[in-house]
């Protein structure tokens, strides 16, 4: 395994680890655009006392050119996390553990959990963790929870034997999560005694729910696996009130978000009421609804006229 540098004896309040591949240039370039936004540890507004780390875990490129591309990406910003393991989607739990495993000698009181498309407000979660987190076995994101998936042709295929439950005890979604550090080691050595499965977050889940620790609903974690397409009818007054957004964002995305909430903006300082995504939605359903009526209407007046 290569690890990152410069993590000897330095005590950080936040581990960041993102979850990337090493064999598509989308993901390079998805790093890429976090360093320059919101994973810049020297772009944040955090306080000099809490210092924080990002890191991004991977498995082994598949082929020589890509592996000498990794390399040389390492050797520039030493923030890379390579396991020996093939990173493909059955080895996703695998990879998980390993970055457990590593941050369990990490000093640190918390690890956030993400992914390469994900856009997090660094400072709004400091704040969050200071005032309402819980450096006593927390474990924090977007919940959820949903029926073992039986079917073999699913990429979720879990067999009965592997896991006997028929539903998952609720868990963090995979996108975005956050561990109080303590909880990282105890959930490496309970790996070592319950099967793996392929959903790593609902993985994940089941080793807290074995350990007794029930998740907490951050508020501000906002997970979607379309969110892209309907990214510009968030409000940027939203934007603002939420930490974690995500998944799926485009590097172009990240970036544009990132904007909106290091710049002050005063396009919407004109409306006093903050709208909502879901209301958005609400209010154009109403919308369409109103317009079927009235063509519905229309179309009856002329039958009857004729």
């Amino acid at each position: 395994m290569i690890e990152p540098r410069d993590f000897s004896k330095q005590s950080l309040f936040l581990l960041v680890i993102v979850s990337s591949s090493p064999s598509k240039q989308e993901n390079a370039v998805r790093r890429k655009m976090l360093r320059r936004t919101w994973g810049n540890i020297n772009g944040a507004h955090i306080p000099s006392d809490l210092a924080w780390k990002v890191v991004f875990m991977m498995g082994k490129p598949l082929n020589h050119e890509m592996n000498q591309s990794i390399m040389a990406e390492y050797e520039q910003h030493g923030d890379l996390l390579i396991g020996v393991y093939e990173d493909v989607y059955r080895t996703i739990t695998t990879k998980v553990l390993m970055a457990f495993q590593w941050a369990s000698q990490i000093k640190c009181s918390y690890i956030l959990k993400t992914d390469d498309d994900v856009y997090v407000d660094i400072p709004k979660l400091f704040t969050w963790l200071r005032t309402q987190g819980d450096n006593n076995s927390f474990y924090g994101g977007v919940l959820y929870s949903g029926v073992v998936v039986r079917g073999k042709a699913h990429r979720h295929y879990v067999s009965p034997e592997d896991l006997s439950l028929d539903y998952y005890p609720v868990f963090c979604k995979g996108s975005m999560y956050v561990l109080s550090s303590d909880l990282v080691p105890k959930m490496v050595e309970l790996s070592k005694q319950i099967k793996r499965i392929g959903p790593d977050d609902a993985y994940v889940g089941l080793l807290a729910y074995q350990l007794g620790v029930r998740p907490v609903k951050i508020q501000e974690f906002f997970q979607n696996s379309i969110l892209y397409l309907f990214i510009g009818l968030i409000s940027t007054c939203q934007f603002q009130t939420l930490m974690g957004i995500g998944d799926s964002l485009t590097p172009d995305q990240v970036y544009y978000i990132h904007q909106l909430k290091t710049t002050n903006s005063n396009s919407e300082r004109f409306f006093p009421v903050c709208i909502s995504l879901y209301m958005k939605f609400c209010l154009l359903l109403f919308l369409c609804c109103a317009l079927l009526s009235i063509f519905c209407y229309r179309q009856r007046r002329r039958i009857k006229i004729k």
